[in-house]
């Protein structure tokens, strides 16, 4: 029996420099800003941006319940592209690929997200990114880059 895999692909446009966006991806001070809800707080996170390198982020709720995402990096491009596997707790590994452009207007994010398992987890991946981007076009600030 052949299973269908879904991908979710979408360009998101930020009033930032590609240094920046790229860097809202591994410095933990801004990472924890924009990949989960306003009410998870970050509890641990493990990460080193390395290719083959495993990460863990784990983040809490306000009644101690824990969030736990693992993966692992396959490629990195500084500035230009990352690829990773993510997997959320509970749930099936996705692979993203993340691609990172100069713009005249500052950059664009490409946003490829496969081996989603049905409709279900598609329409997930498109609510989660459409969260994360709106959280993200907020961290303009270059004063800390």
């Amino acid at each position: 029996m052949m299973t269908t895999m879904y991908e979710y692909s979408e360009y998101y446009q930020f009033n930032m420099p590609v240094k920046r966006l790229y860097q809202c991806f591994y410095k933990t001070e801004l990472l924890v800003q924009w990949f989960v809800s306003q009410d998870l707080v970050l509890h641990q996170i493990v990460m080193s941006l390395q290719k083959g390198a495993e990460f863990e982020w784990v983040f809490k709720d306000a009644r101690g319940q824990r969030t736990t995402y693992t993966g692992q990096f396959a490629e990195i491009f500084p500035e230009e592209q990352l690829i990773f596997t993510l997997k959320p707790e509970q749930e099936y590994e996705t692979a993203l690929d993340i691609r990172f452009e100069r713009t005249d207007e500052g950059s664009q994010l490409h946003v490829i997200q496969s081996h989603l398992v049905d409709d279900a987890a598609y329409e997930q991946a498109v609510y989660d990114w459409q969260q994360r981007t709106r959280r993200l076009a907020l961290l303009t600030d270059t004063a800390r880059i």
